[in-house]
């Protein structure tokens, strides 16, 4: 973090689980969205191009079932 082209994210499951995640901007808007349905248990990593995003502050939310992260990213 910073980043310009590839969001490199990685997520660790104690079970199986269907999965998004989503880029929000500081006012909430969803900007990016990716469903990567389920998920099987253990560690996930994915790449997400945020090529096209201006550059700025945004939320990053991985969800799953009952369960969810929520990180800040940065674009440059």
């Amino acid at each position: 973090n910073p980043t310009s082209t590839n969001l490199n994210v990685s997520f660790n499951l104690a079970k199986a689980d269907k999965i998004s995640i989503a880029l929000y901007d500081l006012q909430g808007k969803v900007v990016l969205e990716k469903q990567l349905g389920t998920k099987a248990t253990g560690k996930h990593p994915e790449a997400i191009n945020i090529s096209a995003l201006p550059n700025g502050v945004y939320v990053c939310r991985i969800s799953g079932g009952h369960n969810s992260i929520t990180k800040q990213i940065i674009t440059k």
